[in-house]
């Protein structure tokens, strides 16, 4: 039997800017992907080198990006502020909440670098946005 878990009742939650900080979840989300680590190659073959193989050490790390699609609700106070985040370039608070037992939890700053939204006729209205994270993740 697989231990693999759903992803329904994930969490997307935007945070205060007060100490401590208070996590509060976006409204209606529909999809997270992200966060995608990564860490640079940094190519230190020399003429020391042995067996022709080149050989590599790790550089800067980077977090990557987070994205989400949401039903737009236009009165929620969180999709109002990333949207905003966007002209305003503040940084923001974040947690991605995963529904695994016990949960993986997220925890970054970054900066919302898009905010879009769609209508199609047969579908509700939807809002989508892109945040860079900045600096290191926190994984609990």
């Amino acid at each position: 039997m697989t231990a693999a878990a759903a992803g329904l009742g994930s969490e997307f939650k935007l945070g205060t800017n007060a100490s401590p900080i208070v996590y509060t979840k976006v409204a209606e989300v529909l999809s997270i992907s992200g966060p995608e680590i990564s860490a640079e190659e940094i190519d230190v073959t020399s003429l020391d080198s042995t067996g022709g193989f080149k050989e590599y050490i790790t550089g800067l790390k980077d977090g990557g990006t987070v994205s989400i699609e949401a039903n737009w609700i236009k009165g929620n106070a969180q999709q109002i502020t990333m949207r905003d985040a966007v002209a305003s370039g503040a940084t923001v608070n974040l947690q991605i909440v995963f529904a695994d037992s016990p949960q993986t939890i997220a925890t970054f700053i970054g900066k919302v670098t898009s905010f879009g939204m769609g209508a199609d006729p047969s579908s509700q209205l939807k809002a989508s946005l892109s945040v860079r994270i900045s600096g290191a993740i926190t994984w609990t």
